[in-house]
C-alpha cells in the first residue's frame, strides 16, 4: 500500500526531534528578520563563520521560545475559550428548549 510508509526515509522523518522542528519552523521563518538585526546591531564586528553560528543559535533559541508561549500558549488558551463558549451556547439553548416544550 502507497501508506504504510516503512521506507528509511520516513522512519527518520518521522522521529519526534524532526517533528519538533518542523513545528517551530514558521517560529524560525518568523524571527529570522529580528535575529538579524539584533546580531548587526549588537556584534557588527563578529566574523564569519562565529556570525553564522551565532545567528542560527539565536534564531533557534527565539523559535522554541516563541512557538513554547505563543504558538502553544495562546493555541491552549484558545482552546480553552471555544470550549467554554460552547458549554455556555449548549446551556442557552437547553434553556430556551425547556422554555419551549
Amino acid at each position: 500500500m502507497m501508506s504504510e510508509n516503512t521506507d528509511i526515509f520516513s522512519k527518520v522523518l518521522g522521529t519526534k526531534k524532526l517533528n519538533y522542528f518542523a513545528e517551530i519552523s514558521y517560529s524560525f521563518y518568523i524571527m529570522q528578520s529580528f535575529c538579524s538585526n539584533f546580531l548587526s546591531c549588537f556584534l557588527p564586528d563578529i566574523k564569519q563563520p562565529y556570525s553564522t553560528i551565532a545567528y542560527l543559535m539565536l534564531n533557534f533559541g527565539m523559535a522554541v521560545i516563541v512557538h513554547e508561549i505563543f504558538e502553544r500558549g495562546i493555541s491552549s488558551f484558545l482552546k480553552k475559550c471555544v470550549i467554554l463558549m460552547l458549554n455556555f451556547e449548549i446551556k442557552q439553548l437547553r434553556l430556551i428548549a425547556n422554555n419551549y416544550i
